[in-house]
């Protein structure tokens, strides 16, 4: 766990101090970031190359950090309320995903609207970019402490040490804990393998995405079990829980019920072998 990466002391201006530091979590979050906008921006343009593709993928963004972080703080105001943590704290200290992917898609569908986008075609642009710019995120969460897992004596467990992240996220130091940000990184791995091979296979509208949902609300599910940050709840399972089941739901209805099954479109028949004369 490294929560700075480099620390170049730091600089005073109008009589404020302000840190010079690079963080884990924040630099892969950038990194993150900047491949999920050029896998979107290249498959989106092979169909509509005037859509504004950049401003759609970075409002979207935005609005996804803004929906996480809000979410996480409203999860945390018990912790708040106590002065365990700061409203600050609890905003910059990361954010719950599956919020900001519900409050990103809904400006992503509001934005493609507008410039004439089929939505079908470009949630599965997005979800072609999503799992390699999500799992390089959960490495950044590795470095940073967040989303840490629960005590385990597997051989696999990883230690934290670093007091700054146990401030910020409430991290335990000291014991071996389930690797939760790996486990994300390599579901979301396979998921961008499947996108992959879909997008080159034509795939039907919605088909990547309602995969993705599948898959990964499927992982999550089962992952959360293992988790051990406070994420919030209701009856019997997190609030994460209850948003990967609802889209295993969404994706589900669409994989059988829209498309019957079949993810890909069936050949045109320029890509059919012709036929050898008798």
């Amino acid at each position: 766990m490294c929560p700075i990466l480099f620390d170049f002391g730091t600089v005073t201006i109008f009589g404020a101090t302000i840190p010079l530091r690079v963080g884990g979590y924040g630099l892969m979050y950038a990194l993150a970031v900047l491949v999920g906008w050029r896998l979107m921006c290249w498959l989106g343009r092979q169909r509509y190359p005037e859509a504004p593709w950049t401003d759609m993928y970075f409002f979207s963004i935005i609005g996804g950090v803004l929906g996480g972080r809000v979410l996480n703080a409203l999860l945390r105001l018990d912790d708040i309320a106590r002065g365990h943590v700061t409203l600050l704290d609890a905003l910059i200290s990361g954010g719950v995903f599956l919020g900001g992917v519900v409050v990103g898609l809904v400006i992503y569908i509001l934005l493609m609207k507008r410039h004439g986008v089929e939505i079908g075609y470009g949630f599965n642009a997005l979800f072609v970019g999503l799992p390699p710019s999500h799992a390089i995120g959960r490495v950044g969460c590795l470095l940073g402490g967040c989303c840490y897992g629960a005590p385990t004596d597997l051989p696999w467990g990883i230690t934290y040490h670093n007091e700054l992240a146990h401030r910020l996220m409430g991290t335990p130091l000291g014991v071996p804990l389930h690797p939760t940000p790996l486990y994300e990184v390599g579901v979301e791995l396979l998921l961008f393998a499947i996108a992959l091979r879909l997008w080159f296979r034509r795939p039907r509208p919605f088909a990547i995405a309602a995969v993705w949902f599948v898959g990964y609300g499927l992982a999550r599910f089962a992952i959360e079990f293992v988790r051990a940050d406070y994420r919030g709840g209701f009856l019997f399972l997190s609030t994460s829980q209850w948003i990967s089941l609802g889209l295993v739901a969404i994706g589900l209805w669409w994989l059988l019920g829209r498309l019957g099954g079949r993810l890909t479109e069936p050949p045109s028949p320029a890509d059919r072998p012709a036929r050898r004369p008798a």
